[in-house]
């Protein structure tokens, strides 16, 4: 009977161990997201309603599938620029808009306009305002009306060069140990042969894009690889991409640079013939 005694004894411990040790863990795990936590937040990384938009130069072209048709940014050309709710995707019935043009009223999610008619009139910083309804989360936000509004101004800029893709980048390419100094510049190759002559200038978007010291296995700066034009090449403020070019130049790549450091990444291939490519990574920042 006491040999009984004591083995139930030491099951009931045993299991008095394991349901503290369970209540320890529900008690001291830390995820608001978990409602098994002591923390748990149901509201953790909600919102009220919010209005918010982005905007993006957009191209009458064919997309491939590696490269964004709507690319965020800040300054843009004097052309089509698309408006859209930041976190809207395509056939998103909750987002009820109204948008503030002008004197233009648009309802529509997602829409662009075209800019050209501003070049005569010098217009810049024009306000476009977001008037969002959605159904509010009341058991977050109880006093969520679900209406929100925010406005914001579409800058433009005159040149190519007053892209923040245009200029001198120190960069380390993937492999290397020393750091180099790349450009990217919106020239205009006027020829004839043999001369090409160049038209620095910068003071239309007809300009090809050059790419100055990003063959590296040239050795030989300043590489610079013409016949790079702008529609082929895709420039953003703050995106470029390398779509085409010519034999030896810069293809199939993305140049990206934050708007705010100013630190800029890259991946392209270089054709080499024969089915041959070389690959490129960079990383650095843009000085001038």
């Amino acid at each position: 009977m006491n040999t009984f005694k004591i083995f139930m004894s030491m099951v009931l411990l045993w299991a008095g161990f394991g349901m503290q040790g369970c209540k320890d863990d529900d008690v001291t795990c830390n995820d608001p997201t978990n409602p098994k936590c002591g923390n748990n937040d149901p509201c953790y990384g909600k919102q009220p309603v919010t209005a918010d938009f982005e905007m993006s130069q957009v191209f009458k072209l064919e997309f491939p599938k590696w490269i964004d048709a709507f690319n965020p940014d800040v300054a843009f050309m004097r052309y089509d620029v698309g408006f859209r709710p930041v976190g809207y995707t395509k056939g998103d019935t909750s987002y009820h808009c109204t948008w503030l043009l002008g004197s233009e009223i648009i309802t529509d999610p997602v829409f662009s306009r075209d800019f050209s008619d501003t070049k005569q009139t010098g217009e810049n910083d024009i306000p476009i305002t977001l008037i969002l309804r959605r159904t509010p989360d009341k058991a977050c936000f109880p006093d969520d009306d679900g209406i929100d509004t925010v406005t914001q101004y579409i800058h433009f800029v005159e040149t190519p060069c007053e892209f923040l893709t245009n200029g001198d980048f120190k960069v380390l390419f993937k492999g290397e140990k020393d750091s180099t100094i790349i450009g990217i510049r919106n020239w205009y190759y006027v020829g004839p042969p043999p001369l090409f002559p160049i038209d620095y200038s910068c003071d239309n978007w007809k300009g090809d894009i050059q790419y100055i010291n990003f063959d590296r296995d040239s050795k030989n700066p300043p590489d610079t690889v013409f016949g790079g034009t702008f529609n082929d090449n895709l420039q953003f403020n703050s995106k470029l991409y390398i779509r085409t070019s010519s034999y030896l130049g810069p293809s199939n790549g993305v140049v990206s640079i934050d708007r705010e450091s100013l630190s800029i990444t890259g991946a392209y291939k270089i054709y080499r013939g024969n089915d041959v490519y070389s690959d490129y990574e960079f990383s650095g920042r843009k000085i001038k």
